[in-house]
């Protein structure tokens, strides 16, 4: 047992996988690094990094391919093609999740294409929303118009009205200074 108690059973810290491949610690940190998602790993309750023990064959294979003078990039792609599962760890220490770069993509996929229905269903919506916001605009300005020939028609009707006070008003008072004069013609 490593020492890091239960929890990190089944896993190895870097001296021990240095110890166990012949490869310096250095350089499995490096692997660690480059090529996680190839390697089942976890931090240990300390802070060091932890690996899967049925993952020290593929360190191994990974070593042998920069043996043969591979590139990082190289070797990526060599684990990506090969279908070596890829590893996912969860917050959760003990909830470990692999899977194959073809699982990654299947599901990558699917992601997307719930995405763009998404996309989709709001453009809807968004075009719902203009049409209902153009017919709103337009009902305002046939309200605004019918207001406006509403209120036309007040004030002509309300000039209309006045002229006619200032008429009867006219008229009230010619009568008023007929009577008068008549008033004082007639005796």
């Amino acid at each position: 047992m490593n020492g890091g108690g239960i929890m990190n059973e089944g896993y190895l810290t870097i001296p021990e996988i240095a110890e166990k491949t012949g490869i310096p610690a250095s350089t499995v940190r490096r692997y660690l690094d480059q090529h996680s998602h190839a390697l089942r790993t976890k931090k240990s309750g300390r802070g060091a990094w932890l690996l899967k023990n049925d993952d020290v064959e593929l360190i191994k294979e990974i070593r042998s391919l920069y043996e043969r003078k591979l590139s990082a990039e190289e070797v990526e792609e060599y684990l990506l093609k090969s279908g070596k599962p890829m590893t996912i760890t969860i917050d959760d220490e003990e909830n470990e999740l692999t899977i194959t770069p073809a699982q990654a993509f299947m599901q990558l996929a699917e992601t997307v294409q719930d995405l763009k229905e998404e996309v989709a269903s709001t453009q809807d919506q968004l075009s719902a929303a203009h049409e209902e916001i153009r017919e709103l605009k337009e009902a305002q300005k046939t309200n605004s118009d019918q207001q406006q020939k509403s209120m036309d028609s007040l004030a002509t009707e309300l000039k209309s009205i006045s002229e006619g006070i200032s008429r009867l008003d006219r008229e009230r008072q010619k009568r008023e200074e007929q009577s008068i004069w008549f008033k004082l013609f007639r005796r």
